[in-house]
Order: C-alpha cells, then structure tokens, then sequence
C-alpha cells in the first residue's frame, strides 16, 4: 500500500475527529447544559464516542467529565501534528513545490 495514501487517511480520520469535537464544542455554547435534548449535539456526542469514552477511561479522576472533550480535541489535534512530523521526517510526502526539469 502506497505510504502517502496511509498519510492521507489517517490525516482524513483525525480531521474528522477534530471538526465534530470543534462543532460539539461551539455547539455546546449555544445549547449549554440543555444539550441532551438537542439531536445534532446528542449526534456530534455519538460520533466522538469513539475519541472521548476511550480517553475517560484512562484520564485522570479530577479531570470532570465536561473538560473531556477538551481535552480529546487537544489530543486529536497533537496527534494530527505528530503524524505529518513523523511522514515527512521519513520522506514519505511528496513536495509541494514543482520539479524543475
């Protein structure tokens, strides 16, 4: 399989991530607390499920439960960063610029 294809689907996966748990937050400062009555926010809350249960688990106790998606956006986000680090440090990314020729 083709490195850059790998790069790109994770970076498409941790897009993914990043915007609903974005879209949740700024939702959740309209809706406030009253989100659970609200469909698009109990949606964005489904969709994240698979960032942020596993991140509650293994988050510390004093952390509440309202900074967690917080804080999964902040790892999603890191992560996206260390995934392009990590491809371009080992060359596996095509330059932008033109060859000339």
């Amino acid at each position: 399989m083709n490195p850059f294809l790998i790069y790109q689907l994770l970076q498409i996966l941790l897009g993914y991530f990043m915007w609903t748990l974005l879209g949740q937050g700024v939702l959740f400062l309209f809706v406030g607390q009253q989100g659970d009555r609200n469909f698009i926010y109990r949606m964005f809350r489904l969709i994240n499920l698979p960032v942020t249960w596993p991140l509650r688990r293994i988050a510390p106790r004093f952390i509440v439960d309202r900074h967690i998606g917080f804080l999964a956006l902040a790892l999603v986000v890191l992560l996206r960063l260390v995934v392009y680090m990590v491809f371009f440090r080992a060359g596996l990314i095509p330059p932008i610029t033109p060859s000339e020729g």
